[in-house]
C-alpha cells in the first residue's frame, strides 16, 4: 500500500490501533469503521513520555477517500480475474489511470462499495447504472426469440468541489520559499502568499473566508492540511517552529500562518526590527559605506526599508512622505548631481503652484540616479556591510537584507 498511497503518519497510527496490518485485513474491515477511521493520537505527558492521548481524532477526509479508493481498485482487479497476489507490484501509475477512468470517476457510486462488471474491462455496474426492464420474449412458428439484454447506460455525475480541487492545479510544496532566519521574514511572507495565490490556496490566508457550504468546508479542510504541510516543512527558525508545533494536533494553517504573520510584524522583535531601520533612514548617506553600490541600488534599498518600516508599524507609523522626503534628500546630498534634484523640484513647485509629492521627487531622483551611474567610470562591487552584530566580513547586496546598522568604521 506504501507504493501507491502516500499514507500519512495519522492513516498509519490509525491503521495500527485497529490491528490492520495487511491488504487482506484492510479489505475485511467494515465499510463503516473506515469510512469514519479515528486514532488515539500520541502526545506527551508530564514526564516527557509518549502517550495516546483520552480522546480519538478523525482521520484527514483526504486520507480516508485514498484508502476507499484502494479498497475499489482492489475489487477492480478482482472483477478483472487479476487479483493482486504480490502488493509490492502495484504501482502508483497503475492507481492513478484506474483514479481517471472515465466510468468510475464520474459515475453515482459511493467510494469503497464500488461493483464491477466481471469482465477484462471492468465498469460500474449494478446501482451505479440505471438499469432497464429486460424485454419480453417472442415467439415465431414456435421458437422462442430473445432478444440481447440491453447494455447499462452511466449515470454521471458532475464533478464536486473536492474533485476539482483534487484534479485541478498541480500543487507543489517545493515551490513554497523556506524561511531559515527572522530577517528575511518580509520577503519570506510575500513570496509564500504568492505562491498560495498560484497554487489556489490563498482561501487559507484570507482570515475573511468562511466556507458557506459541506462542499466548501471539505475542500477549505483540504487546502488547511496540504497549507500546515508546507508550513512544517518549510519554516526552520526556533521561533517559527514553536508556532508551526503549536498547531500540530489541530492542522489548522489559517491559525498557524497569522501566528507568524503576528510574530514577525507585532511582536517585540518585530518593534526592535523597526527601531534599526529608523536608525537607518535617518542617519545614512549614500556615500557613508553602508550601502555600497550604485546610486541606484541605494536609492532602491532606502525606499524598500521605508516600505518595510511602515509595514511593521502599520497604523503606528508616523513615517509620512514629507518626512521621508526630508530623509532622502539629506541621504543623497553628498552627490552634487543628486542634491540639485531636489532644487529642481522646489523650481517646478513654484512654476506650477503645486507641491511636489514624493513619488514625483521620487522619479526625479531615479532618472538622475541612472545617468549619473551611467556616466561614472567605475561602478562600485554591490555589497552591504554586516553591522556590530555579525562579523566584519562583507556580504552581496541584496535588496532583501535587512536592519543594517552603521559599520564600526562610521561610528568614531
Amino acid at each position: 500500500m506504501e507504493n501507491v498511497l502516500n499514507v500519512t503518519d495519522e492513516t498509519r497510527q490509525a491503521l495500527a490501533q485497529l490491528n490492520i496490518e495487511t491488504i487482506p485485513d484492510l479489505m475485511d474491515e467494515s465499510y463503516d469503521t473506515i469510512n469514519s477511521l479515528e486514532y488515539y493520537p500520541t502526545i506527551k505527558d508530564s514526564n516527557g513520555n509518549d502517550v495516546l492521548a483520552p480522546t480519538k481524532k478523525t482521520v484527514a477526509r483526504g486520507s480516508v477517500r485514498l484508502l476507499l479508493i484502494f479498497i475499489d481498485y482492489c475489487s477492480y482487479r478482482y472483477a478483472q480475474s487479476d487479483p493482486i497476489t504480490d502488493w509490492t507490484t502495484v504501482t502508483h501509475d497503475q492507481f492513478s489511470k484506474f483514479c481517471m477512468m472515465p466510468s468510475y470517476m464520474l459515475a453515482k457510486n459511493t467510494i469503497g462499495k464500488t461493483v464491477f462488471t466481471r469482465d477484462p474491462n471492468p465498469v460500474v455496474v449494478d446501482a451505479y447504472y440505471q438499469s432497464t426492464q429486460q424485454p419480453a420474449a417472442q415467439t415465431n412458428g414456435g421458437a422462442t426469440i430473445r432478444p440481447p439484454p440491453p447494455v447499462p447506460q452511466p449515470n454521471f455525475r458532475a464533478p464536486n468541489l473536492q474533485d476539482q480541487f483534487l484534479k485541478g492545479i498541480k500543487r507543489n510544496p517545493s515551490l513554497f520559499p523556506t524561511l531559515k532566519d527572522e530577517k528575511f521574514h518580509d520577503s519570506w511572507h510575500r513570496s509564500f502568499e504568492n505562491q498560495m495565490h498560484a497554487q489556489g490556496l490563498h482561501q487559507v490566508i484570507d482570515t475573511t473566508y468562511i466556507a458557506s457550504t459541506p462542499d466548501e468546508q471539505a475542500v477549505f479542510n483540504l487546502m488547511q492540511t496540504f497549507t500546515y504541510a508546507v508550513l512544517e516543512s518549510k519554516v526552520f527558525t526556533t521561533k517559527g517552529k514553536e508556532i508551526v508545533r503549536q498547531h500540530e494536533l489541530t492542522r489548522d494553517a489559517r491559525a498557524t500562518y497569522s501566528a507568524l504573520l503576528k510574530h514577525h510584524r507585532s511582536s517585540t522583535a518585530s518593534t526592535i526590527a523597526a527601531r534599526n531601520i529608523m536608525a537607518f533612514l535617518t542617519t545614512s548617506t549614500i556615500s557613508d559605506g553602508r550601502v555600497k553600490g550604485t546610486t541606484s541600488d541605494f536609492i532602491s534599498y532606502w525606499c524598500d526599508q521605508a516600505r518595510l518600516y511602515q509595514q511593521l508599524l502599520g497604523d503606528h507609523s508616523s513615517l509620512s512622505d514629507d518626512e521621508k522626503m526630508i530623509h532622502l534628500v539629506r541621504a543623497v546630498a553628498t552627490i552634487p548631481e543628486l542634491r540639485s534634484i531636489k532644487a529642481t523640484a522646489d523650481m517646478l513647485s513654484m512654476t506650477t503652484g503645486a507641491k511636489v509629492l514624493f513619488q514625483q521627487y521620487y522619479q526625479l531622483l531615479v532618472s538622475a540616479a541612472a545617468q549619473y551611474d551611467a556616466t561614472s567610470k567605475t561602478t562600485p562591487k554591490r555589497m552591504v556591510y554586516q553591522h556590530d552584530l555579525l562579523e566584519d566580513d562583507d556580504i552581496e547586496f541584496d535588496i532583501d537584507s535587512r536592519y543594517v546598522l552603521c559599520p564600526r568604521s562610521c561610528q568614531s
